[in-house]
């Protein structure tokens, strides 16, 4: 039987077909891939409509439009202006009713937009859909542009419904993937639903006390009265509030440890976190001292807000407990403090007194801008930053009171869980 020797393959011929084979495998994956690429652009459709359909009513073209040129976020609600924000200035837009119309359902919402910035549009009240824009000038409906191309979004506060996904969106190259063409960056609102990430929360909650915050060689502790000393009350008062806020289903987060010290400002520091929490609220609770004889809980708020939070929060109080509400600085309500507004180094008399409720707002209350202090301890964060909490400081009552100190020690969860279902009387209201 003769041998026969292996077979010796070239080996250009195998590279050869190595090469067609792998030809063949790139050039059916790309028209695969080219074709769901294809269906993608061509099934981006709106809840219920087709493609067609949401095509139509997103290319439709308006010949009566309003400029909008900025935007800002305070808590939940979203303000928009013609002109560039600016805090010692009334906007021409304050005053004019706005409309959302969804192009789903054709559900409409309206709104008057108020001066203050908890009074625009409150995006926890909007169901999921896709919003246009309208603002009614001169008994006109106008349809909203925006003067440069935008893109932003935010999260709601979560209720008995979770959260939802805002988007504003006024670009028209948003569109262009999609085969929608877009003619202006006409304004929409995108609501839909979403869920808050590890790192996200809706509420923070700063003890008083323990900080340097006006003295780097002395640790503030706080005030003092009656054997109780505030940064330990504060924090106490703290956990009991998270408590009873997270069994209504909120997220909240305490900005320091009971004995940790903690500065307002700074990396790291209280307000550096809240901002990295994207949190919508901001409450800060302490306790004062005096001595004269004085006594009760009051709640201060910001100079650019209505006070309605603040307002709301003490109605509950006074409705549904026994907490007594100081009238000392009060001028129509008691517990009700009147904003006071300070000069700042650009010689404008416009920034909160109040130097948490004042850097935690963001651009609604010139954060960062009152001092040099202030643009150091929050200006790499905070400094014309859109997204700002909505805030209250709130004075649980006097540590030098026996009335107040009594009632405190012996009503601690009663008394945090009164505050939480006030606070949640605002909060929480749902968009049913």
């Amino acid at each position: 039987m003769p041998r026969h020797e292996p077979r010796q393959y070239n080996k250009k011929f195998i590279k050869m077909v190595v090469f067609i084979v792998l030809l063949c495998v790139g050039l059916v994956s790309g028209y695969v891939y080219m074709n769901q690429e294809e269906d993608s652009i061509n099934n981006y459709k709106l809840d219920n409509l087709t493609h067609e359909e949401t095509k139509s009513k997103l290319e439709k073209e308006y010949t009566n439009t309003f400029s909008v040129s900025d935007y800002l976020f305070y808590g939940e609600c979203l303000n928009l202006f013609q002109e560039a924000y600016q805090l010692d200035a009334l906007d021409e837009i304050v005053g004019k009713s706005l409309i959302l119309k969804d192009i789903t359902s054709n559900k409409e919402y309206s709104f008057v937009l108020g001066t203050s910035v908890d009074t625009q549009i409150v995006l926890s009240s909007l169901h999921e859909g896709m919003y246009e824009v309208f603002i009614i000038e001169d008994l006109v409906e106008k349809r909203v542009v925006y003067t440069t191309s935008v893109q932003d979004e935010i999260k709601t506060v979560t209720n008995e419904n979770g959260n939802c996904l805002v988007s504003l969106i006024a670009d028209e190259a948003y569109f262009e993937d999609k085969k929608i063409n877009v003619s202006e960056n006409y304004m929409f609102l995108q609501v839909e639903e979403t869920t808050l990430e590890a790192h996200e929360y809706d509420i923070i909650l700063d003890p008083a006390g323990n900080d340097h915050d006006f003295n780097i060689w002395t640790v503030n502790e706080g005030n003092t009265g009656n054997g109780l000393t505030e940064y330990i009350e504060s924090y106490t008062a703290a956990v009991l509030l998270k408590e009873a806020l997270e069994d209504k289903g909120l997220k909240v987060l305490i900005t320091r440890e009971q004995d940790e010290v903690m500065n307002s400002y700074g990396d790291g520091g209280r307000l550096h976190q809240a901002y990295q929490a994207s949190a919508k609220y901001y409450f800060k609770l302490g306790f004062s001292s005096s001595e004269l004889n004085y006594s009760g809980l009051d709640i201060s708020y910001s100079a650019h807000t209505s006070g309605r939070l603040a307002t709301q929060v003490l109605y509950e109080l006074e409705k549904n407990s026994n907490i007594k509400l100081c009238s000392v600085y009060s001028l129509n309500t008691d517990g009700l403090i009147a904003p006071i507004v300070i000069e700042g180094i650009d010689g404008k008399i416009v920034y909160d007194q109040n130097l948490i409720i004042r850097e935690s707002g963001g651009k609604a209350t010139g954060a960062s801008k009152f001092s040099e202090n202030a643009d150091v301890g929050t200006g790499f964060f905070a400094k014309d930053n859109p997204y700002g909490m909505q805030t209250l400081s709130i004075n649980l009552g006097y540590l030098t009171s026996d009335e107040d100190v009594t009632y405190w020690v012996n009503n601690k969860e009663e008394y945090m869980g009164v505050i939480s279902d006030a606070l949640y009387s605002y909060i929480g209201i749902s968009n049913d």
